[in-house]
């Protein structure tokens, strides 16, 4: 459950106490009320609805907190639109009583009772066109705030996991490393999964086929993708020496495919200058990575490097 949600279930609790702390106030005024076209609205008309609609999104919001997939989405979703109908309901009831109350003025002076129904008409399609607006500006706005709070905490969850690559890797503990990286991996198949509004992978099938729909790796990436799994699953069900070249290997290429799915700015080698990951050509061997203007003017960079001594 993000941050917000924390706030939503408790605020939504909190109002629906103040409401039931009004209630005795209700007896007595809520009858009270306004007529519009053949309806009669009163103010405990008002009071049932917003009640019965924070009750609902309570229930929704506790429904989206059981599990990350799709129908936990669509849980959050309804729950955003029944809250945000909640807090419509109440400034929708007291702004169309006002506005019958003035219609009910311009009517009188006028003296034209054949414009009344039409002006009550007019009335209600645009109380229902601002109120149905104003839903749907607070769910848009709770829906962009969950989506920013969601990508920053794996956002933070990504650079605790790459501080722990480095330090297994820096303290011997290869396997672990390559463990870790792979949990890096995963954080930014998830966040892709964030971005196109898809359900969290559960497993590494799902995981494949997020970046593979995702069309933003070529083939031989995903060739090192299904190779560094393998590798992962034997690490994880089996014990499998790994030594510190093999673990550097592994940890290097993957991190080069996160790089280019972030957009991470590297330098050439060639010319210094800085380009985003997916416009420049990477050489597993060297680590060196070069921009496509400059290799068109090396077009056998990568054996110029290993000349300049470069140990692949």
């Amino acid at each position: 459950m993000n941050d917000l949600n924390k706030i939503k279930i408790p605020f939504s609790l909190a109002l629906l106490v103040a409401l039931f702390t009004i209630n005795p106030v209700l007896k007595e005024y809520g009858a009270i009320g306004f007529s519009i076209l053949t309806a009669s609205l009163q103010i405990k008309h008002a009071y049932i609805a917003t009640i019965l609609l924070l009750a609902a999104s309570v229930y929704f919001f506790s429904l989206g907190i059981i599990g990350e997939n799709k129908y936990s989405q669509y849980s959050k979703k309804i729950g955003n639109i029944v809250y945000a109908l909640a807090l419509v309901v109440p400034a929708s009831f007291f702004l169309l009583w006002g506005a019958t109350i003035a219609l009910e003025v311009i009517a009188g002076m006028i003296k034209s009772v054949n414009l009344a129904k039409p002006l009550e008409w007019t009335l209600s399609f645009l109380m229902g066109a601002l109120s149905s607006s104003a839903t749907f500006f607070i769910k848009r706005r709770f829906d962009k705030v969950d989506l920013r709070i969601r990508a920053d905490k794996l956002e933070a969850e990504s650079v605790e996991i790459l501080d722990r690559t480095k330090k297994l890797l820096n303290d011997g503990y290869y396997d672990l490393s390559i463990i870790e990286s792979w949990k890096l991996f995963e954080n930014i198949v998830n966040r892709i999964s964030l971005a196109t509004g898809k359900s969290r992978p559960r497993n590494n099938s799902e995981l494949m086929k997020t970046i593979i729909d995702s069309k933003i790796l070529h083939q031989s990436e995903i060739a090192t993708i299904n190779e560094v799994r393998d590798l992962r699953n034997k690490l994880v069900h089996s014990e499998l020496s790994v030594t510190k070249t093999l673990a550097e290997n592994v940890t290097s290429r993957l991190g080069r495919i996160i790089g280019r799915i972030k957009g991470i700015e590297e330098e050439c080698y060639f010319c210094g200058k800085k380009y985003s990951f997916i416009d420049l050509e990477a050489d597993d061997s060297t680590g060196a990575s070069i921009c496509k203007a400059c290799s068109k003017v090396h077009p056998n960079w990568k054996d110029e490097l290993l000349a300049l001594g470069m140990d692949p």
